[in-house]
């Protein structure tokens, strides 16, 4: 029989926490979870407590975290215990009514971090864990309703409850009779993209239950949580340096690249916890562009398969063991193809295994042979060398002015190993030079016949090879060209690959190179063209005139700045061609005189063969002519002038003038005023508008006031104020094309030189909210008559004239969120931010009341002390019928258009799932509308409108036990074996901080001593031992810090011990807790505590084995210990012994141990003890599951303070038989040694059972 794991029975532990209020050293009566029945005894590891709750540890032998009264029992259970992303999870919920009457209206809500419900069945959900809620789903094919799983209800009936929330499943169980249990399940699918991934966070699937009992608040919760495990491929890809010729700078085409492909499974140190053995791992390898596939001619150390049709190497690696790797090595040779002429590269290469999730839901595995989720490996490129290349392409001079000369140097190397032969060279000339013949050298093969730009030159040559990369042969081919004013300065060189050629090389991807000289054209080359008005008044570029007829005079003048004269250059000035406006020539006034006065149109001048000298001899060459302009007023009248250069462009170039505008602007003055500059909604205001005329002549005019629109918000025309108002009543017309707002119009009037138009009129305010912006603006425009033409039209000033109107509605705007995150795990710290904007730009809001309702068991903890505007604690209420606190606070005063900010620490609560708090603002006095923010979260509850934030809470800490046995059959007294802890932090936001761990050893496992050389990440902090009060061994850890995740994976410690086997026959067994101020840090889903079982001594039959074990085994004078005397029957029928004890001459006997099987004190004799009359019952089961019967006898020992140290003091035990037949005694193990010596640490943690 060999040794093997085992995991106990589920004994129901609590640990409870004797917890030291903070700087006060006053003991703090501690919280004991009350829903288990204790089985065993743990050690308490003090902490520092929590702001507003005692800090509750974990039970030890589970990974549950439960909570509750002691009448109601609730438990869950999740399998399978390894989970696979993309398999379903199957949650067992068992709850127990303890009391002595019938429970009613007994209800279970089921939660979990990252749930969701959706419509179908698709593995890249959004959430983590997933049912099926939709009515077109056929029940019967649905295999994750959002319900209770079929024939899994054992006890009462469930029924799902018809209201239920997005994020958590509610079931009625009914009545529950006194000793009652019952038991369901739910199925839930999880999201096959959550796999672990080297480099991204450990990821923890997590769920939690509530028992309610005709009460909105629960009698029990539980919540379960643990990793998502698989294997943790890193995929990577290296070139085999030996393979081609230049490595460290590449490949040519054509040679053979052996890449080498290494496939590891969570290599990383340390081990992480989420990792596993991947067995029939498949690589898949595409074949890189342009390339083939060279099949090896010696046998691989993996099967392969080669699949053409798909261009790709599928490689059957096998199992690669978690922490170890395989090494893959294919080869391929780049074809002489234009396919990727950069890089020999494969851009999809992956790694799969059974372990990973199915990629296709219902995928047939025949049909292809990788249907699970392959790992992309790490992009991998082999650049690609080109055997031959132009290196530069160089004028000299680079930059020449037109017709100066420059020489092009073209230089070529070959950094190719093979000579290559009849290679042509061929070089584009740019199209601003032309080659200056029997200037090439060497003598071109091909070269321009004719002097003209541009064309083309050639050389046809052999370059000889090379055998070092970074000494290539070189060659260079030199022409001279003469340069232009005109063409392009592009030119490029390339090779030509002959048809005849008698080399071969890989010539596809030869490249080509681009080069020439630059022909500058001097600045003083461009010609300017600029005109001006002769009138003073300008808006931009807008001359003004006052009246009808005036006669304008307009400058034409051009520049050139240039040392020679521009010849034949044509300007064309073109009148502006507009309906009720006209420019009338002067005749004889323009200098020179133009070529041909035009008609058509709107008229205009043309001036032809202009000759133009510099400016320097005589300044710009001036044009002028005079018009006689007339037209509609406060129109734009704009003539352009264009210069045209002549066909060969003499060199030049042209800058073109902006057009020149004239307006017919007569004086007329806009005034508008409000009374107030700020009005709340549906309130009036009144406006006072003014025309006038201060020129010299008579117009009709009427006003006009235009109320623009705020969205679709306006304000609304109410009367006029007859005392300032001429005229009538005025026209009020909404919604006019081309205007967005409402006109209010009066009738026109003739308004003589100086005269005024003045009118004052009443709008309101719209009733309801202020348009966003809370701006109303209003102008004043004039309704005007042309004299010339008699046309009336609307004028408005530039820039317009208008008042604005501030809405002061009275709203502040709240919401609220979490900041830094979107998830926290068990009870951990973190900070909402609640946010009050106070609408109005004018009136600041006083002793605004906030109410903050937290998640259902959330606690406040302490102000923010980053940013908050509230510093003092709120109000907290305790007595919501749900449990939930309700947090209230004051706010002085928000001020006008201002924020004010609350933020508070809070503690998260035990259940995992998605938790909502929820915000409301309101004003005692009644005089404010307060709002929930539109664009955040705003959800009912009841009549009200609250602002609400959701969190995830997830069991982002986890710590997982293992025990790592050596090798060989089993384990014996005397073989060591090692204790590791692994803690994993997958919390980004979180660094746990005075972390303790509490780790209890039974008593015949002993401790050998911390392992510092395990891992990296390893503790190196020396535990404090103690011995607990059944004789087992207590190791504690106190003040570890676990760094908060960094933000690609998680943060992972390990505790590495040494144990060794001592004096014992059966069941040895760990016990952990792990506990933190800053949260709760649960065992691992899949992982209960773990043991180790012995192999059975000696005979199956007529034998009794017996086994003295001390603990500890080196001890100081003064000290206690504890003796087990274990005693084993393998027979059928029961044995009655008499067991003797002899203890050392400076050992004392103390006293029985309560969980002794024999309790009764021993006979003394001197330092003989004897227990008589021991019943040890016979075997019991039989086949693999026979137990020997069992009695272990335990008894408190003291050395004397007096006692010689550095030396061993033997105890031994021994048996005689009270019946017939005797049987045979084992007796290796009936003689023990302590060693007595000084200075040992020795520390006491007291225990608290239950």
């Amino acid at each position: 029989m060999r040794a093997r794991f085992f995991y106990p029975s589920r004994g129901l532990i609590v640990i409870a926490l004797v917890c030291m209020l903070v700087g006060s050293g006053v003991p703090v009566t501690p919280f004991v979870q009350s829903n288990f029945t204790a089985a065993a005894s743990s050690a308490v590891l003090p902490v520092t407590p929590h702001t507003d709750a005692l800090l509750q540890a974990a039970p030890s032998d589970e990974s549950e975290l439960s909570q509750g009264s002691s009448d109601f029992f609730l438990e869950m259970e999740v399998t399978p215990q390894r989970i696979r992303a993309g398999d379903p999870i199957t949650y067992t919920y068992r709850y127990r009514n303890d009391t002595a009457t019938t429970a009613t209206n007994v209800r279970l809500v089921a939660s979990w971090a990252d749930f969701g419900k959706q419509g179908e069945r698709t593995g890249g959900s959004a959430a983590d864990q997933f049912c099926l809620e939709d009515p077109d789903i056929d029940p019967a094919e649905n295999l994750f309703p959002c319900d209770v799983l079929a024939g899994s209800v054992v006890g009462p009936t469930i029924t799902k409850e018809e209201t239920q929330a997005a994020t958590t499943l509610g079931f009625s169980i009914g009545d529950i009779g006194a000793g009652q249990s019952g038991e369901f399940q739910i199925v839930l699918d999880t999201n096959r993209t959550i796999y672990p991934e080297v480099d991204s966070a450990q990821l923890q699937l997590s769920g939690s239950a509530s028992l309610f009992v005709d009460s909105a608040q629960p009698v029990a919760e539980t919540t379960i949580a643990g990793l998502v495990v698989g294997p943790l491929f890193s995929l990577t890809k290296a070139l085999n340096p030996e393979s081609v010729l230049y490595p460290d700078e590449g490949m040519f085409a054509g040679e053979v690249a052996e890449l080498i492909i290494t496939v590891g499974n969570a290599v990383e140190d340390p081990l992480r916890a989420d990792a596993m053995d991947a067995t029939n791992v498949i690589v898949r390898e595409v074949l890189p562009r342009g390339s083939e596939f060279v099949t090896p001619t010696a046998p691989t150390d993996f099967p392969f398969l080669y699949i053409p049709e798909q261009n790709e190497i599928r490689f059957f690696v096998g199992t690669v063991p978690r922490g170890q790797q395989a090494e893959i090595r294919v080869q391929f040779r780049k074809l002489n193809n234009t396919d990727d002429c950069n890089n020999l590269e494969n851009r999809e290469y992956l790694a799969t295994s059974d372990e990973m999730p199915i990629a296709v839901d219902n995928l047939d595995p025949d049909a292809n042979l990788i249907n699970t989720i392959g790992i992309a490996g790490e992009r991998f490129r082999v650049p690609l060398l080109l055997p031959v290349v132009i290196t530069d392409i160089e004028a000299t001079p680079e930059r020449v002015q037109p017709g100066q000369q420059s020489t092009i140097s073209i230089s070529v190397a070959s950094f190719y190993p093979e000579a290559i032969t009849n290679l042509q060279l061929v070089y584009d000339i740019q199209t601003s030079g032309y080659y200056i013949t029997e200037t090439a050298t060497p003598e071109p093969s091909l070269y321009p016949t004719d002097i003209q730009p541009g064309g083309r030159i050639g050389w046809t040559f052999d370059i000889d090879g090379t055998d070092d990369y970074n000494a290539p042969t070189e060659l260079t081919f030199q022409l001279t060209i003469s340069t232009t004013v005109q063409g392009r300065d592009t030119a490029a060189a390339r090779f030509i690959v002959l048809e005849d050629e008698t080399s071969v090389f890989p010539s596809a991807c030869l490249e080509s190179r681009n080069g020439a000289a630059r022909v500058e054209r001097p600045d003083s080359d461009t010609i300017d063209i600029e005109k001006t008005v002769n009138v003073e008044a300008r808006a931009g570029n807008v001359y003004l005139l006052e009246d009808q007829g005036e006669t304008v005079r307009f400058t034409i003048l051009v520049d050139n700045p240039s040392n020679r004269p521009l010849v034949d250059l044509e300007i064309l000035d073109t009148f502006p061609e507009i309906v009720g406006g006209s420019f009338d020539y002067v005749e004889g006034s323009a200098q020179p005189a133009p070529d041909e006065v035009l008609t058509t149109e709107g008229g205009g001048l043309r001036w032809r063969g202009l000759t133009i000298p510099p400016s320097t001899d005589s300044g710009p060459f001036e044009i002028t002519y005079e018009v006689v302009v007339t037209g509609e007023e406060y129109y734009d009248f704009c003539n352009v002038v264009e210069g045209m250069l002549p066909a060969d462009n003499q060199g030049f170039e042209l800058r073109q003038p902006r057009e020149v505008c004239v307006k017919i602007n007569p004086d007329i003055e806009y005034i508008k005023e409000p009374a107030t500059q700020a009005a709340l909604p549906g309130e009036e205001v009144k406006f006072d508008l003014t025309l006038i005329n201060n020129t010299n002549n008579t117009y009709t005019l009427g006003l006009v006031d235009y109320m623009l629109e705020n969205g679709e918000s306006v304000l609304e025309f109410v009367r006029v104020d007859s005392s300032r108002t001429y005229g009538g009543n005025p026209n009020v017309i909404p919604d006019l094309e081309e205007f967005d707002g409402t006109l209010v119009l009066w009738d026109r009037v003739t308004v003589g030189p100086g005269g005024r138009l003045d009118a004052s009129f009443f709008a309101k305010l719209p009733d309801g909210d202020c348009p966003s912006n809370g701006i109303y603006r209003n102008q004043v425009l004039m309704d005007f008559t042309s004299p010339q033409t008699g046309n009336n039209y609307l004028v408005e000033r530039t820039p317009p004239v208008e008042v604005e109107v501030q809405c002061i509605n009275r709203v502040v705007e709240f919401d609220q969120r979490v900041l830094d995150t979107t998830e926290v795990g068990l009870e951990d710290l973190f900070t909402y931010e609640i946010r009050l904007r106070n609408r109005n730009g004018v009136e600041a809001m006083n002793n605004a009341r906030v109410e903050f309702i937290m998640p259902r068991g959330f606690l406040y903890d302490s102000p923010s002390a980053n940013g908050s505007d509230m510093a003092d604690r709120p109000t907290i209420d305790t007595t919501r019928p749900d449990g939930r606190h309700v947090l209230t606070w004051s706010v002085p005063s928000i001020e006008a258009s201002q924020q004010y900010l609350i933020r508070f620490v809070a503690r998260a609560g035990q259940l995992v799932g998605t938790q909502q708090a929820l915000l409301r603002v309101t004003d005692p006095a009644n005089q404010w509308l307060l709002q929930c923010r539109s664009g955040s979260l705003c959800v009912p509850e009841g009549d009200l409108v609250y602002a609400a934030s959701t969190v995830q809470v997830k069991a982002l800490h986890t710590a997982e036990p293992r025990l790592i046995l050596p090798g060989g059959d089993c384990l014996a007294t005397g073989q060591n074996l090692t204790y590791q802890l692994s803690l994993v932090n997958s919390n980004q936001n979180t660094e746990y901080t005075n972390t303790t761990i509490g780790v209890t050893l039974s008593l015949g496992l002993r401790y050998t001593g911390l392992i510092t050389d395990a891992s990296q990440n390893a503790i190196l902090l020396e535990p404090e031992e103690s011995l607990g009060p059944n004789g087992e061994t207590v190791l504690t850890w106190q003040g570890l810090v676990i760094p908060e995740a960094t933000r690609n994976g998680s943060t992972q410690r390990d505790v590495f011990i040494g144990l060794e086997i001592g004096n014992v026959l059966e069941d040895l067994t760990t016990r952990v807790s792990v506990i933190s101020p800053d949260g709760l840090i649960p065992l691992k889903e899949d992982v209960v505590d773990p043991g180790v079982e012995l192999c059975d001594p000696g005979n199956q039959t007529n034998v009794l084995a017996v086994a003295l074990e001390p603990n500890p085994a080196i001890a100081e004078p003064g000290d206690e210990l504890v003796y087990q005397i274990e005693l084993l029957n393998f027979n059928t029928f029961q044995l009655n012994v008499n067991a003797r004890a002899v203890l050392p001459t400076p050992f004392s006997y103390v006293a029985m141990l309560d969980t002794s099987g024999v309790t009764a004190p021993p006979d003394q004799s001197g330092q003989q003890l004897t227990w008589n009359n021991i019943t040890v019952p016979p075997r019991t089961g039989s086949g693999d599951d026979t137990r020997a019967g069992r009695v272990v006898i335990l008894y408190r020992v003291l050395i004397d303070t007096a006692t010689e140290i550095d030396q061993n003091y033997s105890s031994s035990v021994s048996i005689t038989q009270n019946q017939a037949p005797q049987v045979e005694l084992e007796d290796d193990r009936r003689t023990v040694n302590v060693f007595v010596t000084q200075n040992l640490e020795s520390v006491y943690l007291p225990l608290v059972i239950r």
